[in-house]
């Protein structure tokens, strides 16, 4: 049982520190420098590199080293790669060449580190008090002092370097921290300020979206429910019925003053032979008379003028030889009918382009509502906000409070579940 507990305890840690390495590598940023970085040559290369976090910073360009300090200096800047090794600097590049000149193999004096001296002394202090011990009879005590402030001097130097070696590596974790907590908090500021510029937009294109709206609601409103095409249709069809009966009125017409001026000129006429002939027979039983001879031969050729002339307005009055004046107040449809084809046109035009103006702002609605799966891919939660503008002109928007609490805590709600799991888990195993 214990063992089982152990076990269950070490694959729990194992877990966690996957569960840690990958959070922390998967959140490694590109372009944090940090700059003026010293360190041991012979101890870390001219060409190292950093841990911080997790997080590898390489060098930004060269590093620049000192041989007789024995140290380089350099800028560093992360790459967006996680660090395989533990936090700190890690060697690598070129090293120094050791100084075999010195020691029990060189054939001089035992004095250095190699022989038993203080190893915290830099080499170059060691070398001149070496050469001060052996030649006291060449230095005064003044001289001797001055050089042994020099090198207290270049001790001093060598010591604050050691701190700022110190420093860096064991602050370099937290200046790495401290940057990537900078560039988070910059980049959740620009998120923030693109969220309330799409927010705004938004509520641009639906306060537009609702005026359009209705003005082509107060259009369709004027245009009502009225069947165009039915309209039209009655309207051609009466103009036909009114120029059918029209023509029609005016051929009965036309025959009707044919039959009388015709039943008229034979009317005249057969009065014209009868009268002739009763004053022809007159004249015949009076005797001959010129006189009344001549007066009916004239009375004659007037009857005839008179027949001649009805038989003119006859002949006028016939079908297609006559050209009628035409009537004051004539409506002539050809040219001037009941509506323009432009008017058609124009009308089928504007409600064509009323159609497509609804269509773009339906569109322009459906994308308040619509879900852009590219943001999906970071992995990152999105508060979502809906905007309203009701019709009084109030302004509603609709938010949820907690996805954005759940997404704060979810490391801890998870860490619960983790452990209630492995508890059970235990539990189950015991049982």
């Amino acid at each position: 049982m214990r063992s089982a507990i152990n076990t269950l305890l070490v694959v729990f840690s194992l877990m966690v520190a996957v569960l840690v390495s990958v959070s922390a590598k998967a959140s490694c940023a590109i372009g944090i420098e940090r700059e003026g970085v010293s360190w041991d040559w012979s101890k870390y290369g001219n060409a190292p590199y950093v841990c911080g976090n997790s997080c590898k910073s390489v060098l930004k360009d060269v590093s620049v080293c000192f041989p007789d300090a024995e140290r380089c200096t350099g800028d560093f800047i992360t790459d967006g790669n996680a660090c395989p090794d533990s936090d700190g600097m890690v060697a690598g590049g070129s090293f120094p060449e050791p100084d075999n000149g010195g020691g029990d193999n060189g054939g001089g004096d035992c004095e250095d580190v190699d022989c038993g001296g203080d190893p915290n002394l830099p080499a170059s202090y060691r070398a001149i008090e070496h050469a001060i011990k052996n030649n006291m009879d060449r230095y005064s005590d003044e001289q001797y002092m001055a050089i042994a402030s020099l090198e207290s001097a270049r001790w001093s130097v060598y010591t604050f370097q050691k701190l700022e070696q110190l420093r860096t590596e064991h602050f370099a974790d937290m200046d790495s921290a401290l940057n990537t907590i900078k560039v988070k908090t910059n980049s959740i500021e620009n998120r923030i300020n693109i969220m309330s510029t799409d927010v705004n937009q938004i509520a641009s294109s639906t306060s537009s979206a609702a005026t359009n709206l209705q003005q082509i609601n107060q259009k369709l409103d004027g245009l009502g429910s009225t069947d165009y095409s039915n309209v039209l249709g009655s309207i051609n069809s009466q103009i036909g019925s009114l120029n059918g009966s029209i023509y029609g009125a005016a051929t009965n017409t036309q025959n009707v003053i044919n039959n009388q001026t015709s039943s008229l000129n034979n009317t005249i006429s057969g009065m014209g032979n009868n009268l002739t002939s009763a004053i022809y027979s007159s004249a015949t039983m009076f005797g001959t008379n010129n006189d009344v001879k001549a007066a009916v031969e004239g009375l004659g050729s007037g009857i005839s003028d008179i027949a001649n002339g009805v038989g003119d307005i006859k002949d006028g009055l016939s079908t297609g030889d006559y050209s009628h004046r035409a009537p004051e107040g004539e409506i002539d449809f050809g040219d001037m009918p009941l509506y323009q084809p432009s008017a058609i046109e124009q009308l089928e035009a504007e409600t064509k382009e009323l159609e497509a103006q609804y269509d773009e702002k339906v569109k322009e609605f459906k994308n308040v509502f619509s879900l852009d799966e590219s943001r999906l891919k970071v992995g990152e939660f999105n508060d979502h906000a809906m905007q309203f503008t009701i019709a009084n002109g109030q302004t509603v928007t609709g938010k949820s409070v907690v996805f954005p609490a759940l997404v704060d805590i979810a490391h801890w709600v998870a860490t619960a579940i983790l452990f209630v799991a492995i508890v059970a888990g235990v539990r189950q195993l015991g049982n």
